[in-house]
Order: structure tokens, then sequence, then C-alpha cells
């Protein structure tokens, strides 16, 4: 089946609801989306569709910062090196990164980074602005500095931006070099893909799709994020309520909006930073490919 009218793309006709869901998804936003579905190792939805800026075309090779799909990209880098035995998923973390050996971390291990359960989702505990962010060097030390919230290994909490850079100097101590270039030299070139870049290099930019302001531009926060805090606290709250879940909204906000979060994901720096939680810049093709 190959979509036409406002999407380009193939879908195979057992998947034909998914393309024209996505075709219906798409007349109602004026921005543009992509979405690649693989099954049992083929490719059987690969759509585009919409517009990437005022006047252009979202093309097949589009990119788009990705947020939270970042995470199961450092996730993926972690493993990687595991299944190559070079680490250990039960080994303390400090055994790759010893500064990190601080303020009762000692025993948190490989896993509990991955599993969310190390402690250490308090972003606004970590940085008092948002800015810090984007120096990576920072960001390891001030997490290596940190004492965990609850007993590691005891309690789950989302590590929404800081499981980046926990993943991330894991990986760098391990590999001897940074997560955006074991994404590229590892995991990209190898499996043969174009559009899986962690930050985004200068030679690629022409392919972004630029994030728009949506509502009061005073606050330009992507709109998954700006809806955070109102939304918490209706249907999240209702919903944690409802199943008697042991969750404090406000942790849970300060696990994810640190203050001049609006500022970071405008401009160019987002694109020469490595914020492995967040700022992964791919193609939907890409990363269904990788995962297939």
């Amino acid at each position: 089946m190959i979509v036409g009218g406002h999407v380009d793309g193939t879908a195979h006709p057992d998947f034909e609801r998914v393309a024209r869901e996505f075709e219906r998804q798409l007349a109602r936003t004026a921005g543009g989306a992509a979405v690649t579905v693989y099954h049992r190792g083929e490719p059987v939805v690969d759509l585009w569709g919409g517009l990437r800026g005022e006047d252009e075309p979202w093309e097949r090779d589009t990119l788009a910062m990705c947020f939270s799909t970042t995470k199961g990209v450092a996730s993926f880098a972690v493993h990687l090196l595991a299944d190559r035995g070079l680490l250990d998923y039960d080994a303390p973390v400090a055994t790759y990164w010893p500064e990190f050996a601080q303020n009762g971390k000692e025993g948190v291990t490989v896993r509990h980074v991955l599993s969310h359960s190390a402690g250490l989702h308090r972003l606004r505990s970590v940085i008092d602005r948002a800015h810090h962010m984007l120096d990576w060097d920072h960001m390891v030390d001030a997490l290596a500095r940190e004492a965990p919230a609850y007993e590691p290994g005891t309690q789950c909490g989302y590590h929404a931006l800081t499981y980046g850079w926990l993943a991330g100097e894991i990986v760098r101590r391990v590999a001897g070099k940074d997560l955006a270039d074991v994404v590229a030299e590892d995991i990209a070139e190898p499996l043969g893909l174009d559009g899986l870049h962690l930050g985004c290099p200068t030679s690629e930019r022409h392919r972004v799709a630029p994030l728009e302001p949506i509502g009061d531009p005073r606050r330009r926060l992507p709109r998954p994020v700006r809806q955070v805090e109102k939304r918490m606290g209706e249907l999240g709250g209702k919903a944690i309520s409802f199943l008697r879940l042991p969750v404090n909204t406000r942790r849970m906000i300060n696990a994810l909006v640190p203050r001049g979060m609006e500022d970071i994901f405008w401009g160019p720096e987002i694109m020469d930073a490595s914020v492995p939680a967040a700022n992964g810049f791919f193609t939907a093709r890409s990363l269904a490919r990788m995962y297939a």
C-alpha cells in the first residue's frame, strides 16, 4: 500500500489502519511527523508527512529531536558493552567511575541505573539552573557528589533527565570515548543508519525539523513538557490516587523541570550538547531499525 495525499511512504495492507490514523493525526496539526514500524524484522509501516517548517515539507530523511526515546539509545550502548563483556550489570558504578563512590552511592550498581532505582532522579537538587545541562563535565561531577533520595534498589523514581548522564558516563568510562561517538561508530554505522545522532552534527542540521512554540512565547517549552505541571495535578493525580500509588507529583516535577528549562530546547546549543535522556536527533526509520 502506497499512501497518498498529505502522507508519503508505504504501509503493508495489514497495517492500513495505522496509515489512516497517522493521516488523521497529521490533519489535526500544522506540524509534521514520521512513523516506522518493524514486525518480525521487516518494515511494515514507513510513513512521513506534514510540514517540518513554515513552508518546508517533512521529508523521508527529516530529523527530529526525540526527547525520551533517546534513553533507549543510551541504554542500547550500555547493553552493547555488557554484551561484549566489558561491564557487569551488577557491578557498582564506581567500578568504572570511581568518583561516583560518594555520599552513600558506593553500592549503586549499573542495574540500579538502568532500572531507575539509583535514587538520583531529583534534577532540581543536582543543578539550580537548566543551562548546566549543556555542560557534560558539570553534570557528571554534580551527580557524582549527589546523595541518593532513598536506599538504591529499594524504590523506583523516573530519572527523567539524570538517566542520560548516568548511563552516558558509564559508557564513556568503559568505552574510552563519548556516548555520542559510541552511538555513531558502534550502533549507527554498523546498522547503516543515517538518522541516529546524540546531539546533531553540523553537517546534518539542514535536515532538522525545528521546534515551534505553541501559545505564550514566554513559555517556550515543547508542549509535552510545558503541560506537565498542569496535567500532573489533573489526570496524573487522579490516576495515582485511583491506583493508590505512593507517588509525590511535586517530586516528579522536580525530577523533570529545572529552572530555566524553557530556554534549553531553543537554538543551536542543544544540538551541540549531549543530553542523552532527551536530545537525540533521529528519523523514525533509524530508531525503529535499531530495535529491529
